[in-house]
């Protein structure tokens, strides 16, 4: 069964190959990494705060979530916590460990998300 990878999935830019048996598989793809940009923004981490949290709060205007033909396909702006994760200057790797209160996270523009992050050309193919 071929699994359909979203827009927002951070998995939409990873390299693709196939096996000598036929089979697909998504390889490691290099994460979007921290750049230094005028238009990076900062957050700072509250008690209680998470990774899809902060992705929600931080990048709603960025996902219509309207457009959804039903409750499974819509794109929720928490799904984004993996733009956050891969652009700190540290890059963080795991999704179930909160970030500390009062850590000073570093967050990309929308218009850095829409132009550099989810540039299809960043695609790349075996």
């Amino acid at each position: 069964m071929a699994v359909r990878i979203t827009q927002d999935s951070r998995h939409r830019h990873a390299y693709e190959t196939t096996d000598p048996d036929g089979y697909h598989y998504l390889a490691e793809d290099e994460p979007f990494a921290y750049e230094d940009r005028p238009d990076n923004t900062h957050y700072e981490v509250r008690e209680g705060d998470t990774w899809q949290s902060i992705a929600g709060s931080q990048f709603a205007g960025l996902v219509d979530t309207r457009r959804a033909e039903s409750f499974r396909s819509r794109r929720k702006p928490s799904g984004l916590f993996w733009v956050i994760m891969d652009f700190q200057p540290e890059p963080c790797l795991d999704p179930t460990t909160a970030p500390a209160p009062g850590t000073v996270l570093v967050l990309p523009s929308l218009r850095c998300y829409r132009e550099r992050i989810q540039d299809p050309d960043r695609r790349r193919y075996a």
